[in-house]
């Protein structure tokens, strides 16, 4: 009887220490990532982040890096999210924005310029629908169609026809109903089906003059003023790089224009650093494309079976050496390793991916942990927190002292390190190991603690 007992109580034991560990995992439902941290909105209305924190762009009240996800202090009820470069925002059910993090231009549009380490109201903005963020930049797009954005504003980022920073939202003077903003501003969709862009207009071209075409016109100046751009139509989503454009179209193909320095375009054209495409080009090989992202020189895609592409500026390792290699790829091809994702997005040269589980996944540059590890680089997606199902096997081979290169020279693998390392090679730990961790502790103790109960049971006369 008293065995019988024992093993009842351990069995309950044990359930009792898994049920609050598996509801303490968060669903994340949407990602954004911003230059070097990530933002992550859960079921429950709260924000995760983690990476780098240098102007408290994680808004737990610190300037401490991460690895491992926090929660945004103060923050509930909020349905979408957008991550700057150092800078955070979050549209609540409420209509209101929220932001915090690097404020140096006024891209928090609280009406000052000092960072926050905590989130607060944007100034005068309600009946807000959907928000998206640039480098220095902010938008936000209201139910009546109206476009408002606030920040650096120097080469016209805003589109108010100035070139004055604006702490506070001002209007862009997008002259129809906006239906859709850009990834990161820059360009918005409206209910006629047109593009309308507006800001920098000037691609750096290796050996010649600053030269058009970053908006998809022949006007070689900063555009303040938005303007409506003649050749995308039946546009679903787009975002740019830095210095390439690319867009969906209804139909789920892939387009793009700019510069090919890196094969960024993805139409498997030559790599050609001194000219510019000014009219779209269709990206090779991919359909049913149902989101895109851009970094500086490469394009990701997501497609409808939850698969991701990828093209232009691509770095790996190679197993059992050290170093991080470069190439060129100049048509999409497959990321390994990821299915059923449902999101995706990118910052400086890392990306992240949400699966269907609500698990997410990252891979690339990994300086300031937004990888969910301290491994300065991890070759193939990790799981970093969330969902039911663990990462496989460990995948950094770069110590937290390598760097990259930004200027390959080659089209394909080198086979030489950009940056040789002679540490021990670093595996990442994804953040929802460090639960695991907790848990298997926990078990630890609570195994001691049955053992002790049952002697007592067997050792009382």
């Amino acid at each position: 009887m008293r065995k019988s007992c024992v093993f009842l109580l351990v069995l309950v034991m044990l359930q009792a220490l898994a049920a609050p560990c598996y509801a303490s995992s968060p669903s994340v439902i949407s990602i954004s990532a911003g230059a070097s941290h990530c933002l992550a909105l859960t079921s429950d209305g709260s924000v995760l982040a983690w990476g780098n924190n240098d102007h408290g762009q994680l808004g737990d009240g610190t300037t401490v890096s991460a690895s491992t996800p926090v929660k945004a202090k103060g923050l509930t009820h909020v349905v979408a999210i957008a991550a700057g470069a150092s800078h955070s925002l979050a549209l609540k059910d409420d209509g209101t924005v929220w932001a915090w993090g690097d404020n140096y231009n006024g891209n928090l549009g609280d009406g000052t310029t000092e960072d926050r380490l905590t989130p607060v109201q944007v100034v005068g903005l309600t009946n807000v629908k959907a928000i998206s963020a640039g480098i220095m930049t902010s938008f936000a797009l209201k139910d009546d169609g109206t476009l408002w954005a606030w920040g650096a504003n120097s080469r016209g980022d805003l589109g108010d026809g100035t070139l004055e920073d604006r702490l506070t939202p001002v209007q862009a003077k997008v002259p129809a109903k906006v239906v859709k903003i850009g990834h990161k501003g820059t360009f918005a969709v409206t209910d006629d089906g047109d593009v309308w862009a507006w800001g920098n207009n000037v691609i750096i071209v290796f050996g010649n003059d600053s030269i058009c075409g970053m908006l998809g016109d022949n006007y070689g100046q900063v555009r303040p003023t938005p303007f409506r751009v003649e050749q995308p139509s039946s546009v679903k989503e787009i975002t740019n790089g830095l210095e390439h454009v690319v867009f969906i179209k209804d139909d789920g193909t892939v387009w793009t224009w700019g510069l090919n320095d890196k094969g960024q375009l993805g139409n498997n054209a030559k790599i050609d650093d001194k000219t510019v495409t000014t009219t779209p080009v269709k990206a090779l090989g991919i359909n049913n494309v149902k989101d895109v992202s851009a970094g500086y020189y490469y394009s990701l895609a997501l497609k409808d079976d939850g698969s991701v592409w990828k093209w232009g500026e691509d770095y790996y390792t190679i197993p059992n050496m050290l170093g991080v290699y470069s190439k060129l790829v100049s048509a999409p091809e497959q990321i390994g390793g990821l299915s059923g994702i449902i999101a995706i997005s990118s910052g400086n040269y890392f990306y992240i991916a949400l699966k269907n589980d609500g698990s997410v996944w990252g891979w690339g540059y990994n300086e300031n942990g937004q990888l969910g590890s301290h491994a300065s680089f991890v070759s193939a997606p990790v799981k970093i927190i969330g969902g039911s199902t663990q990462a496989s096997t460990p995948t950094a081979y770069i110590s937290p002292s390598a760097s990259v290169s930004a200027n390959p020279s080659t089209a394909a693998p080198t086979n030489t390190p950009i940056v040789p390392s002679s540490a021990t090679p670093a595996y990442p730990v994804s953040a929802s190991q460090n639960w695991l961790d907790l848990r298997l502790l926990g078990l630890i103790g609570l195994i001691i603690i049955v053992i002790g109960a049952a002697y007592v049971l067997f050792t009382r006369k």
